[in-house]
């Protein structure tokens, strides 16, 4: 009889081991909500095209047109160019002329830079009424 009662009890527990016997879930549910990264304290209201580029985060920067930056970046390939040896400068010369034409040429169509600095200005401007 003490056979038949410790193979009971050894199959009673391994049947515990085997199947869990109440698995306990979190029913709450998580009503933490965030605040937005823009607070606006003021009376003025933004549109949704001036709000875009503030959600981008503070080390934004728009994209500027090239007419801008590509004379100082001719500028500095040409001094690059001074610097190196003067049996391949004409080809530095060749190849830098190609580059920054390709740069003129593919950025003269492309209008977002226009759309986020007139949005940054229009922003700037009522900043300015504010204070």
């Amino acid at each position: 009889m003490s056979w038949t009662l410790y193979t009971r009890n050894s199959t009673k527990k391994l049947d515990a081991l085997i199947r869990p016997t109440h698995v306990s879930h979190n029913t709450e549910k998580n009503t933490h909500t965030f605040d937005s990264r823009l607070k606006n304290l003021t009376n003025t209201w933004f549109t949704k095209q001036q709000i875009n580029p503030l959600t981008l985060g503070c080390n934004y920067a728009a994209e500027k047109d090239p007419k801008y930056y590509i004379n100082d970046l001719i500028t500095h390939i040409e001094n690059a160019i001074r610097y190196s040896d003067t049996k391949i400068q004409n080809t530095l010369r060749y190849l830098a002329t190609r580059k920054t034409k390709q740069i003129i040429t593919t950025n003269t169509n492309k209008t977002p830079h226009k759309r986020h600095q007139h949005n940054l200005n229009q922003i700037k401007k009522s900043y300015n009424k504010i204070t």
